[in-house]
C-alpha cells in the first residue's frame, strides 16, 4: 500500500485522481492510497502522476505529485566461466543475457568472460570481486552497448576494445567500481539521457599512451543532463 501525505486544514473534502502509464494502478477518489501487490509482468519504469482537488463548485486545483516507480523481479542468475561449475546458472554472460527479464540479477564469479555485450533490458550486472571478475572485449569496437535504461554495471575488470562503454539515450544507469584498461578510443561515453551515474572508476591508458596515433578519451557526456560524476581516475 502506497499512501499520499496530505492533509486540508479546512475540512474540505478532497478528491483524487490518477495519470500513469501504469494501467494496473488505481486511486480511490476519495482516499490518497494506492493498493497493489507487484507481479512479475509489472516489472518495469513508470510515470506516476497523483492530483489532489477540492470537491467545490469551482473544483479548486490544491496540488499535484509526480513520482517514478520502478518494479523489478526478484530473480538472481549466478555465472561462472569454469564449465562443471556446480554454483552457477550459466557459464557466459552471453546466455545470461539472453536469459533474464527486466530487473532481474546477474552475479558474476571471478574469472574471465569473452565477447562484445548488448544490454538491452534493465538488468544488474555485479562481479564478486573487481580485480578477478575479467571481461576481455576481444578488440571489438564497442564492447558493452547499453540500449535500455536502469541497468546497473559494478564491481568489473573491462578492457581490450576500441570503445569500452557507450550509453545513448537511456536515462537512471549506474555504472560503478570498474577498472577499464586498453582502449583505444573512448572509456566511456554518454549521448544524451537524463540521471545517469558514474561512480568509482579507474581508466587505465598507460599501454594506449605509447603507441602512435590520437590519445584516447577517458569519459565523453554528451546531451546529457543530471548526470552524477564522481571518484573517477584516469592514468
Amino acid at each position: 500500500t502506497m499512501s499520499i501525505p496530505v492533509s486540508e486544514p479546512d475540512g474540505d473534502v478532497l478528491e483524487f485522481s490518477l495519470h500513469t502509464n501504469a494501467s494496473f494502478l488505481s486511486i480511490p477518489p476519495r482516499e490518497p492510497t494506492i493498493d497493489f501487490t507487484p507481479e512479475s509482468l509489472h516489472v518495469g519504469r513508470y510515470f506516476i502522476n497523483i492530483t489532489v482537488r477540492e470537491v467545490t463548485t469551482f473544483n479548486h486545483l490544491k496540488d499535484h505529485v509526480n513520482f517514478t516507480m520502478t518494479i523489478k523481479s526478484s530473480r538472481v542468475f549466478y555465472v561462472d566461466d569454469e564449465i562443471g561449475a556446480t554454483n552457477a546458472d550459466f557459464h557466459t554472460l552471453h546466455e545470461a543475457l539472453s536469459r533474464v527479464e527486466n530487473g532481474d540479477t546477474i552475479i558474476l564469479y571471478p574469472g574471465t568472460y569473452y565477447g562484445s555485450y548488448t544490454i538491452s533490458k534493465a538488468v544488474n550486472i555485479i562481479g564478486t570481486d573487481r580485480d578477478a571478475v575479467i571481461l576481455d572485449l576481444e578488440g571489438s569496437e564497442t564492447g558493452i552497448d547499453i540500449t535500455a535504461s536502469d541497468v546497473v554495471i559494478r564491481d568489473l575488470t573491462v578492457f581490450n576494445a576500441s570503445n569500452g562503454i557507450l550509453m545513448e539515450d537511456v536515462d537512471s544507469c549506474q555504472i560503478s567500481d570498474l577498472y577499464i584498461h586498453d582502449i583505444e578510443s573512448l572509456g566511456i561515453g554518454i549521448l544524451g539521457g537524463n540521471n545517469n551515474v558514474l561512480d568509482g572508476i579507474d581508466l587505465n591508458f598507460t599501454h594506449t599512451y605509447s603507441e602512435a596515433g590520437p590519445l584516447p578519451e577517458g569519459v565523453n557526456i554528451t546531451g546529457s543532463i543530471a548526470v552524477m560524476v564522481q571518484r573517477i581516475s584516469i592514468s
